[in-house]
Formats: structure tokens, C-alpha cells, sequence
């Protein structure tokens, strides 16, 4: 959707945490063997350290489409202005 309204909340220099999807797997197949609490709650996630900046996963994409980035052609919006 950002895509195609080249409109993003976040700035491309905003971090995000995420995790490829075969960890996320791997994580809950062990948690699955664990014993846990009831009603405990596990974060699976890269931390902080290993965060991504938008930027960076836009040339990533870039890269492997092997097209030039689409960061430059976002414009950082509110809410707001988002949904009008």
C-alpha cells in the first residue's frame, strides 16, 4: 500500500525488528517443548541491535529486483494525512 501512495508513517531511517519466518518457526518448536507459565508471554524477535533500518530493506529489495531503490519517492506522513 505504501507503494503505491508513496506515502509511509515511518521516516526511512526508522528502525524495524524482524526476523525471517524459519526462525520464527524454529523459536516456537522449541517453545513448544518448554515449560512455561500459563499466560506467559515470549518474544521472538532480532533485537535492537540487529534492527534494519526502512532504507536499507528498500535497497535490499532494489537489489534482488534488481531495479533502483523507491525510498527517495516517499513522502513521510501523519495518520492523518494518510487515511484522507
Amino acid at each position: 500500500m505504501g507503494l503505491m501512495l508513496q506515502k509511509f508513517m515511518c521516516s526511512m531511517e526508522d528502525r524495524i525488528d524482524v526476523i525471517p519466518v524459519d526462525y520464527c518457526a524454529d523459536a516456537l518448536l522449541m517453545l513448544l517443548n518448554q515449560p512455561l507459565a500459563h499466560g506467559e508471554v515470549v518474544h521472538i524477535s532480532a533485537g535492537e541491535e540487529n534492527s534494519v533500518k526502512f532504507a536499507e530493506i528498500d535497497r535490499a529489495m532494489a537489489q534482488a529486483l534488481e531495479q533502483a531503490p523507491v525510498g527517495d519517492k516517499y513522502a513521510q506522513v501523519s495518520y492523518e494525512t494518510l487515511v484522507k
